[in-house]
């Protein structure tokens, strides 16, 4: 409403100044007066209801991310499994952020409306019919806006999966990278993510095409209407004063900004914001985990049967699958201990997660007794980030007594003592900085600190070494922990196991949670006595607690590295209107260099990587092109502006300048200050992603523990963090937004009063464009100093993505220094020349002083126990970071070797198998170098006979979700026998296979790799016990390397221990096994 008197007041003001006019000076002074109070008072409503709008927008925000996240604790795995998650991560950062958006600009499409008409009908008294033409002209503008936001919708949801396709993509190349480097699958996945980017780029180069189009239509509305209504003005000769000049000029500039900044904006906003809306409503929607539907709750049970669980022809499939379980049906009483046995894929992961209730039950019953609780323990162990302590206690009080029988039932004892901050130390996202080993028994910790009714283990201790599972006693176990006493109370061979089938009939018995538990049938303790364990404890509550890593963080001004970066990359982007192509520069640098970084830096938080290739690229790609292209829009305007009141009054100059140093420093106190802050609301974002991705893998866990309010309170925890760092901002905003307003404010009220004593020198006419043209500076001056620093701001995310480039390359080497290997390299002669090794520079040696050789062909089985350093031989040999000493094969040093080189060279079965979303086909050659005869050849050898009925194009989901673990792992061994090297690691490749499957993969291993060298890492002692040589590692270094017939001779070698300790009936068929391997090498 204001808007709309001011004008009137102006031209009240301006006709006291006419020469003729008998206004007295007190009269003049009053309007005066009252023409200077009123920007004041429009510019507090205004930042009032801003100031308000911004943090309502926050708040909802806040309520979106809240609602989406429980929605994921809820949903169903089926209904999860179709939700990827960079769809997710875009819904969190891309979608909720448009609705943000809209709750302030979609103000301006009723007020830009309202303001139309409004101004119309004020002209309409003024020229009466002449408004006709202006008001078609108006309505054509209109109807072009709204037809370029429903083009831009179209394009928005085009490029919106694009988007989540990356995301998705490099979701899962961050969590995977360490295999992508070994597997040397960096191009191939650089070249995929390029495509889906250049995909994503041309939709966004379209729609900023059609943006342009609606900023330039809206950008000359103004002028146009202006020429239209004084146009036929002067074409009818019909008279106009300056008092209605002043008024339509002043009307006509409001809708100029109106349409320009208003409407424009929100038609953008309602178009994209419909596609967001619809995004996350359609995933709201989606079925959920709902337990009651699949498992009938009883109290009806006889005591004197103590059953616990009854399960009566069970049958329950996969959505979107093919596999059933079908007619299960058995019973387990109070301290019963089932054993699920069965071939890979029969069903066994399956009926678990049916008991939870994670997989659809279509027929029978499950009957539970009164109140009795899951505790699930997963094949591949799922830690989030936080400390050891954290992952234990999962939310639980910290009970000291419990604690200590979980972690010495568990044997994390030795890790805790050889971690520097114990039980507080960072284990960071799914456990990055744990082995295989140390990550399963901190799950198995995690399940003993509860007091549950049933347990269900999915083969947690395959990835577990020999002596952690083959040692202790029954009367150990059942002192400290009585939840292995009441497992095992009674016998196996007393575990009663009824019908069971499921969709293959060829398939014998089907239920196994630990298929190799009747050959370990072992105590998870470990080798030290309570009272060390005390002291241990003791020692650990003493040691400093680890601080999480912080993101790096620039301070100053501006800092000389921003500068010369900003300069160096975005220059180009900074000509006209930051053209989306030039951009595209900045991101394609990024993705195509981030790859060649050191393993170490992956370490860092999941989130954080993710935040930057999702928030901070989008930022790049939307907000930095906006603001540049305002900011140069505002910059024109306010210099043409003041150019010409200065033409017209050149006295006026002197107050410019005196306000321009104003302005200057109240951006100088406020530059370095938001600077700060909007890089603490970028550093508080990382931790909402990290605990989203890590919430996203482990929901099958976070429900059976019943942990998903206590989920939900950390994430609430997260987005409280980064809520306030982003209200300070909206509220310093707000603050420069009144000062520089208020400077304005007191030069339009200083030159108002000044043409009191003026206006006999100067026409009428110029008084009023004078003033008519100050008032265009109220909010625009604001603007422009805002924009400077959002455009700092949003440098910020081009800062933070540019430093991924300038992080030290693993590639050290120059191209001179390289040698040139032969076609024939390598033969396999590998020699340890006093090799040292760390991960980083600043962390302690997981490697010291090896010296050892190989011979070509030779077979090495590696063993230790966790945390011994035996896969850290595997990252040495690939130079997954620097070493100490020397690695010569075929006596040349691997660090004269270029990385792709060397790494093509080397096959590797990796311990967690990991498949990619793509064909099968893609996951197994994805650079297309075989025939799909040599591939089905392989896959022939590694016995993975599974009915395909796309055959090698059957798609993958993500994560290979669609594959059991083992089948996972018969893929990864197709990998290495594809590749026909002459060096292949093995690093705990048969861990979550059966024994005859194993039988056959090390058959096939040592038939098709019989003239290659072999290092295998194994728990299972079956696997390396006909091994040429065996390396036993303890503590990073080399204890023995011998044969395993020469380390049994002596029966106080450690390998000898080792083997003791796996039972009598097992020590001797290993010994025999070496025998019978030793005759064979004579």
């Amino acid at each position: 409403m204001l808007r709309f008197i001011q004008p009137f007041v102006l031209a009240r003001f301006l006709r006291c100044l006419v020469p003729c006019s008998k206004k007295s000076f007190a009269e003049m002074i009053c309007w005066a007066a009252l023409n200077s109070v009123f920007p004041w008072l429009m510019f507090t409503i205004r930042h009032t209801g801003l100031s308000r709008g911004f943090l309502a927008g926050m708040h909802i925000r806040c309520a979106y991310h809240g609602l989406i996240f429980r929605k994921i604790v809820r949903l169903s795995m089926g209904s999860l499994g179709a939700q990827s998650s960079g769809k997710i991560i875009n819904m969190m950062t891309n979608d909720v952020q448009t609705v943000e958006h809209l709750v302030l600009d979609g103000h301006f499409f009723w007020i830009g409306t309202l303001e139309t008409i409004v101004v119309l009908a004020i002209l309409w008294t003024h020229v009466g019919f002449t408004i006709l033409l202006a008001m078609i002209y108006t309505l054509l503008v209109v109807s072009i806006q709204i037809l370029c936001g429903k083009i831009i919708q179209i394009i928005w949801t085009k490029r919106v999966r694009q988007t989540d396709l990356r995301i998705k993509l490099m979701n899962e190349i961050v969590k995977s990278i360490h295999l992508v480097k070994m597997y040397v699958w960096e191009r191939p996945f650089q070249l995929k993510v390029e495509r889906v980017r250049r995909k994503e780029t041309f939709y966004v180069i379209l729609k900023s095409l059609m943006i342009s189009v609606k900023i330039v239509n809206g950008y000359s509305f103004s002028l146009i209407f202006f020429l239209i209504v004084f146009g036929l003005l002067w074409y009818r000769r019909a008279p106009f004063n300056t008092d209605f000049f002043t008024i339509a000029f002043v009307l006509i500039s409001y809708l100029r900004h109106t349409y320009l900044h208003g409407f424009a904006t929100s038609c953008i906003n309602l178009s994209q914001y419909w596609v967001a809306v619809q995004r996350i409503q359609a995933f709201l929607t989606v079925d959920e985990y709902n337990q009651s539907k699949m498992i009938i709750m009883q109290n009806e049970f006889n005591n004197k049967d103590k059953l616990t669980i009854d399960i009566q022809n069970l049958s329950s499939n996969w959505e979107n699958s093919s596999f059933h379980l079908r007619d299960v049906t058995f019973s387990a009483q109070t301290g019963e201990l089932i054993i699920i046995i069965g071939s890979i894929a029969s069903g066994k992961s399956s009926l678990l997660m049916t008991l939870l209730g994670e997989m659809k039950m279509t027929s029978g019953t499950i009957k539970l007794n009164r109140n009795a609780r899951f505790c699930y323990v997963p094949q591949e162990s799922w830690i989030f980030s936080g400390s050891i302590k954290e992952n234990i206690l999962f939310g639980m009080e910290f009970n000291e007594k419990k604690f200590n029988e979980s972690i010495y039932a568990a044997g994390l004892d030795t890790d805790l003592e050889n971690f520097q901050y114990g039980d507080s130390t960072l284990v960071g996202d799914n456990g990055i900085i744990l082995s295989g080993g140390q990550k399963a028994r901190l799950s198995l910790a995690r399940a003993l600190y509860r007091d549950e009714d049933i347990y269900l283990l999915d083969d947690p201790l395959s990835a577990v070494d020999g002596t952690q599972v083959a040692s202790g006693t029954y009367a150990e176990l059942y002192e400290m922990c009585p939840e292995f006493k009441q497992w095992t109370q009674t016998n196996t061979n007393n575990s009663r196991l009824d019908s069971l089938s499921t969709s293959e009939p060829t398939t014998p018995l089907n239920i196994s949670a630990l298929p190799d538990f009747i050959t370990q049938l072992s105590l998870l303790t470990g080798s030290s006595s309570s009272n060390e364990t005390e002291k241990l404890l003791t020692q650990t509550v003493e040691k400093p607690v680890q601080k999480q890593s912080e993101e790096s963080k620039h301070t100053g001004a501006v800092s000389r590295w921003a500068n010369a970066e900003r300069i160096r990359y975005a220059s180009k982007s900074t000509n006209d209107n930051c053209t989306v192509e030039d951009q595209s520069s900045i991101r394609n640098m990024t993705i195509n260099e981030w790859y060649k970084k050191r393993d170490n830096y992956f370490y860092v938080l999941l989130g954080r990587i993710i935040n930057r290739f999702s928030k901070d690229i989008s930022s790049i790609d939307e907000r930095l092109s906006e603001v540049t292209y305002n900011f140069t829009e505002a910059f024109s305007s306010i210099v043409s502006t003041i150019s010409f009141i200065v033409f017209i009054q050149p006295l006026s100059l002197i107050s410019l300048i005196f306000v321009g140093t104003i302005l200057e420093r109240i951006r100088r106190i406020f530059s370095p200050t938001i600077r700060d802050i909007k890089r603490l609301e970028s550093l508080g974002r990382s931790p909402i992603y990290s605990h989203l991705s890590s919430t996203i893998q482990g929901v099958p866990v976070i429900r059976s523990f019943g942990a998903q309010k206590m989920s939900t309170r950390e994430f609430s925890h997260y987005l409280d963090e980064h809520s306030r760092a982003c209200s300070i901002m909206l509220i310093m905003n707000r603050w420069v937004a009144m000062r520089v307003d208020s400077v304005v404010a007191a030069f339009i009220g200083l030159l108002t009063f000044s043409m009191l004593f003026v206006h006999r020198n100067l026409p009428v006419s110029d008084l009023s464009l004078i003033l008519a043209y100050s008032f265009t500076l109220m909010g625009t001056v604001q603007w422009i100093v805002r924009l400077t620093i959002d455009v700092m701001m949003q440098m910020t995310s081009t800062e933070r993505v540019i430093e991924y480039i300038d992080l030290k390359p693993e590639e050290s080497s120059t191209i001179d220094e390289l040698i040139v290997l032969s076609p024939q390299w390598p033969i396999g002669s590998i020699v340890f020349d006093n090799m040292s090794f760390r991960y980083s520079p600043d962390s302690s040696w997981v490697l010291s002083n090896i010296s050892i050789s190989i011979q070509p062909g030779e077979k090495i089985g590696i063993v230790g126990r966790t945390g011994a350093g035996k896969s850290s031989i595997i990252q040495s040999l690939f130079r997954m970071a620097e070493l100490d000493g020397r690695i010569l094969i075929d006596g040349i040093d691997i660090k004269q070797i270029s990385l792709y080189e060397l790494r093509r060279h080397i096959s590797i079965i990796p311990q967690d198998p990991v498949l990619f979303n793509d064909t099968l086909r893609i996951n197994l050659d994805p650079f297309g170098e075989y025939s799909d005869i040599e591939i089905w050849s392989a896959l022939n050898e590694v016995q993975f006979k599974f009915d395909l009925i796309e055959g090698l194009q059957h798609q993958v989901t993500e994560g290979g979700l669609n594959f059991s673990v083992g089948q996972r792992q018969l893929i990864c061994l197709a990998r290495a026998l594809l590749r026909k090297n002459r060096i292949l690691l093995i690093d705990e490749a048969t861990a979550n296979v059966d024994h005859k499957t194993d039988e056959i993969i090390q058959l096939a291993i040592r038939r098709k790799f019989v003239h290659c060298t072999v290092l295998t890492i194994a728990h299972r002692l079956r696997t390396i016990i006909d091994s040429d040589k065996i390396l036993m590692l303890s503590h990073g270094r080399v204890v023995e390397f011998e044969s395993a017939h020469e380390l049994l001779g002596d029966d106080k070698s450690y390998f000898s221990h080792l083997v003791l300790q796996a039972g009598h009936w097992e020590a001797e068929y290993l010994r025999h096994q070496a025998k019978k391997a030793a005759k064979s090498r004579k």
